[in-house]
């Protein structure tokens, strides 16, 4: 019995013993003073950090480490459960970095590189305003284009005068706070609703975000493409891009993979990647303001294909030949539109920078002047009661910066720092005899 109860003891320490949560080989000596850091956070640091990575990444290691301790104390004082953070170029090898937890109750489940997370208000920035872009593009539809000629409900309101640019640019005067009724049951209920909806200013006088852009965004597409939401954002931009398993609101057999989210009245239990406001329970899956569930992997895998594009349409004047420099265009001369551009948040991680920081605790930042981005994904919610709402701000603006700065300017393909070596032929020429 005795030897039964060693063995089985041995059994349930042994991977504590043999864990090595960060540290997993390298040709280099690890350097002392960034081992030190992460020895005093290792409890909570799940993917291996080894010191082959640090040299081949080309990346100023002591800030990225910097940013990554910072995360690990945030869930030391339970501030959040945990999150992957991630900052690379677009032709570069760094790797997400796992820290914490996905879920604190019943049991504490480690977050890992591959962590599904619920990004709530960034469905908007990553699905659906690519694709009223992409409509743009395609001539499907025309940015000075009114909403009400494609929602004729909204005609003979104060909405009747929105247009798509407004939209994507978040200054159409609809509000950024506001309670929608639980008897919403289709897309008519919902465009009725808006229409009677309290406006913040006329269309076009100033920014102030709000969901509700993104939810008419939404339908409009549907009608631009024929298709519904949910069928576009699969065609478009999961298979296209290979973000599986991304999907809209976590398919069941991925809950267990999956963060959970906050508490929802209207449900009256956790939010686990699933439609919960009123808007997103009438439509579902092709709600365009909420609903992305995605991983930090395949966010990448997208973000390298579509930062050239996204590079090219920041640039100065872009706005004069294509809609899609319009839209990555900031909407001067109106209170807030320097910093809001093609549904993007502009200018936190540098002057042509765009990004989104989402409420649910989740970040996607795009640097065009280094042709790279920066991940930061997160669940500010603990199922045991404990939230981090207000701790996840003061975490994130602190870790954006550092993963930005970490991430120095890619290696030139010569090093232009020696002189190439004299190759003409009187260089080669053998010495002529004495």
């Amino acid at each position: 019995m005795r030897r039964l109860f060693a063995t089985a003891l041995l059994l349930l320490t042994l991977p504590v013993f043999a864990q090595e949560p960060y540290l997993q080989g390298g040709a280099k000596p690890f350097p002392p003073e960034l081992k030190e850091i992460l020895d005093r956070h290792a409890a909570v640091i799940s993917l291996g950090v080894n010191s082959d990575w640090l040299e081949e990444s080309n990346i100023d290691a002591a800030k990225y480490i910097e940013a990554l301790a910072i995360v690990a104390t945030a869930v030391e004082k339970k501030d959040i459960p945990g999150a992957v953070i991630y900052a690379d170029r677009i032709a570069s090898n760094t790797i997400p970095i796992s820290i914490g937890y996905l879920m604190t109750d019943p049991q504490l489940r480690r977050a890992e590189r591959d962590t599904l997370y619920d990004v709530r208000d960034l469905t908007g920035p990553l699905f659906t305003n690519p694709l009223a872009i992409a409509a743009l593009m395609q001539g499907k539809l025309n940015a000075d284009q009114k909403i009400s000629d494609l929602l004729p409900a909204l005609r003979d309101t104060n909405k009747e005068a929105i247009t798509i640019d407004q939209l994507l640019h978040q200054s159409s005067g609809l509000p950024a706070v506001y309670t929608a009724p639980d008897t919403l049951k289709t897309r008519d209920d919902i465009i009725a609703w808006i229409a009677l909806v309290p406006t913040v200013g006329p269309p076009g006088a100033q920014v102030e975000t709000s969901d509700l852009n993104e939810v008419l965004l939404g339908l409009l597409v549907e009608k631009a493409f024929g298709k519904k939401y949910s069928e576009l954002v699969q065609e478009l931009i999961i298979d296209r891009y290979g973000m599986k398993p991304s999907s809209l609101n976590a398919l069941p057999a991925h809950r267990s993979i999956t963060a959970p989210g906050e508490y929802s009245k209207s449900l009256g239990r956790m939010v686990w990647a699933e439609p919960a406001d009123p808007i997103a329970m009438a439509l579902g899956n092709d709600a365009g303001h909420t609903g992305a569930v995605v991983f930090a992997d395949a966010l990448a895998n997208a973000l390298k294909e579509t930062l050239p594009l996204v590079t090219l349409s920041t640039l100065p004047g872009a706005e004069k030949f294509t809609p899609m420099g319009r839209a990555f265009s900031p909407s001067l001369g109106i209170p807030g539109g320097d910093h809001m551009a093609g549904g993007f948040m502009v200018g936190k991680l540098g002057p042509r920078s765009y990004g989104w920081d989402a409420r649910s605790g989740s970040s996607v930042w795009i640097l065009p002047d280094k042709m790279a981005f920066v991940i930061f994904l997160s669940n500010y919610s603990h199922p045991n009661g404990l939230s981090g709402r207000a701790g996840i701000p003061d975490c994130r603006d602190k870790v954006l910066p550092l993963l930005a700065e970490a991430l120095r300017p890619p290696r030139p393909p010569v090093d232009t720092k020696k002189p190439a070596p004299d190759s003409s032929p009187r260089a080669i020429a053998p010495s002529a005899p004495p």
